[in-house]
């Protein structure tokens, strides 16, 4: 019946997009511990700089991007 394949696709989709989103949630992850531990051991050697603030910058806008990340997958789930 033709409902039944409407369904099936749609939870392929699904989960497909789910498991691409997981993908991307996992490198920010990664990318954002190691500017973490970058900016760790620049606040080491020197207070402030310019490299600290872009690091800091980077950091900022990598934790956004997972928030907003996990924010899709929500709706996903609850939608």
């Amino acid at each position: 019946t033709p409902p039944r394949i409407f369904r099936h696709v749609a939870t392929s989709v699904g989960l497909q997009l789910v498991t691409s989103f997981i993908t991307v949630a996992k490198t920010l992850g990664t990318q954002r511990e190691t500017t973490q531990r970058q900016v760790n051991a620049e606040k080491k050697k020197r207070k402030e700089g310019p490299r600290l603030e872009s690091l800091k910058k980077r950091l900022s806008e990598t934790h956004e991007k997972i928030t907003v990340m996990e924010e899709m997958m929500r709706k996903i789930f609850t939608g």
